[in-house]
């Protein structure tokens, strides 16, 4: 995994007045019941998070591979899952993934960006294929 599946500290920076108070409490009066019902919360909050954020994942998942099982001739579950490593990818990655020759992800890329399954942008010389709604997903991450 190359980022946490339960990012508490997401739920601390949202709750930080009361992360401080309880921290000082801790520290004050001993209070650790109250720190741990605190942590404990956090925990349960952002597991239940983690959890609506993996099936909207799924679902996505799953209505990319109909597009692509249905609206293409290419389709295997390693370019679907390429797709969704991360929100990005690059032609080389799909090139590199799938031992095709570089035209051919190119081809790959420029069907699924015509399907709205990602989309191109260029910075530089390098075109990214950015998978808008997974990264969407990642962006509007409830804590």
């Amino acid at each position: 995994m190359d980022f946490p599946i339960l990012y508490l500290s997401g739920y601390i920076v949202q709750h930080k007045v009361e992360y401080y108070e309880l921290l000082e409490k801790v520290r004050d009066e001993n209070a650790w019941e109250e720190w741990i019902s605190y942590i404990l919360k956090g925990v349960e909050y952002i597991s239940k998070s983690t959890i609506t954020t993996i099936k909207t994942i799924k679902k996505l998942m799953q209505y990319t591979e109909y597009l692509l099982k249905n609206q293409t001739e290419f389709y295997t579950k390693d370019f679907l899952e390429t797709l969704f490593i991360h929100p990005y990818t690059r032609i080389e990655t799909i090139s590199k993934k799938l031992d095709i020759t570089r035209q051919t992800a190119s081809k790959y890329l420029k069907i699924c960006e015509e399907l709205k399954i990602v989309q191109c942008v260029k910075i530089g010389r390098n075109h990214y294929y950015v998978n808008e709604k997974l990264y969407e997903i990642f962006i509007k991450g409830v804590y």
